[in-house]
C-alpha cells in the first residue's frame, strides 16, 4: 500500500496495457531466476554473502510491496468495459501477478532461511 508521503500514482490509459504486460512478465521471469539460483545454493548457504542476501531481501521485498500498484491499475482498466482481447490480457496479467506474489514470497522465505543457516 502507498506510504502517506508518497506521491499519488500516475494511472495509465488502457493503451499502456502492452507496456504493463512487458513489465509484469519481466518481473516474474527475473523473480523465478533468482528463486532458482537460491534453491541451487540452498544446501550451501555459505556461498552467498550477507550483502547478496540483503540485496535479494531488499529488492524482492520492495517488489512485493509494490504489487498493489499493478493490481490497482489492472482493476481500473476493468471499467469502462475493455475489449475482449484486452480483457483476456488483463485476466492473464492478474494470474501473472498472483504467481509473482507467490515467487517473491517464496524467495524472501528462502533468503531468510539461508541467512539464518549461516
Amino acid at each position: 500500500m502507498p506510504t502517506p508521503d508518497a506521491p499519488p500514482p500516475n494511472w495509465q490509459p488502457i493503451g499502456f496495457l502492452p507496456n504493463l504486460a512487458w513489465m509484469i512478465d519481466g518481473m516474474l521471469e527475473s523473480a523465478q531466476e533468482v528463486y532458482g539460483s537460491l534453491q541451487q545454493a540452498r544446501s550451501r548457504p555459505y556461498v552467498l554473502d550477507d550483502a547478496t542476501i540483503s540485496r535479494v531481501r531488499e529488492a524482492h521485498g520492495a517488489q512485493l510491496g509494490d504489487l498493489w500498484l499493478y493490481e490497482e491499475q489492472l482493476s481500473r482498466w476493468q471499467t469502462p468495459a475493455p475489449s475482449e482481447a484486452e480483457q483476456q490480457e488483463i485476466t492473464r496479467l492478474h494470474q501473472q501477478l498472483a504467481e509473482l506474489r507467490r515467487v517473491l514470497t517464496s524467495t524472501l522465505a528462502l533468503a531468510d532461511e539461508m541467512r539464518d543457516a549461516r
